[in-house]
């Protein structure tokens, strides 16, 4: 990206509450931009989060069975997202000089572990036709036996499409339909969400672009059933 003649990079530097030492702080998003090969209002983000949650613990409750499973994850922020910012940084270099009909921005996040505020700072700062926009988020990957693509728990097309996709070059083999059981947890991880409830899929970037109503697909992998 870097080496991108017409990309354009800013750092952005915003202030957060610390909810685990109470203090107020300063985070980073890393931003590249780059244009359309013709002038278009369609964009296309695609983000990572790159701080990690080394040691945390999940649970998460069968709602059927009633039992509750706790998970440790490990590897130093390997899987949360050290496995997001690198499929990214991949696909960026892939990317970097292709001509593409629509604005491209590739954007590495800072604070997905205290209340998403790097994603919530950054749509802040956006300025698209909700109808013509979509977040492509790389969270979580790389743990687990498949991977997921999740967007809302309404239907919506472009999720059925990256499946489409993805089921034509891989054959159904990675990618997994989303099961019907969800693990559900009676929680809300923020109050802005739009439901009374939550799931694994749900604890990311994505569940910002969710609350602002902007079209979202999440890449994850985990054993989800």
């Amino acid at each position: 990206l870097a080496t991108s003649s017409s990309a354009t990079v800013e750092i952005t530097e915003f202030r957060f509450k610390n909810h685990y030492t109470n203090s107020t702080e300063k985070g980073y998003n890393l931003v590249y931009r780059i244009p359309a090969a013709t002038e278009s209002d369609k964009e296309v983000l695609l983000l990572a989060s790159y701080d990690n949650c080394a040691g945390l613990e999940v649970s998460s409750t069968d709602m059927t069975t009633g039992q509750t499973t706790v998970q440790k994850i490990g590897g130093e922020g390997a899987y949360s997202n050290a496995t997001g910012v690198a499929a990214l940084l991949r696909l960026s270099y892939e990317l970097a000089d292709k001509s593409l009909p629509y604005d491209l921005t590739i954007a590495f996040v800072d604070c997905a572990e205290n209340s998403w505020d790097g994603a919530n700072e950054l749509i802040g700062s956006l300025d698209v036709d909700r109808k013509k926009f979509i977040c492509l988020n790389f969270n979580k990957l790389g743990m687990g036996d498949y991977a997921y693509i999740y967007s809302d728990e309404s239907a919506q097309a472009y999720n059925d499409y990256f499946y489409s996709v993805a089921d034509k070059t891989d054959g159904g083999k990675v990618f997994k339909d989303i099961p019907l059981n969800k693990q559900i947890a009676e929680v809300k991880f923020i109050d802005a969400q739009k439901t009374d409830y939550s799931h694994y899929a749900m604890y990311g970037d994505n569940l910002m672009f969710n609350v602002h109503g902007l079209a979202v697909a999440s890449f994850v992998s985990f054993n989800w059933e």
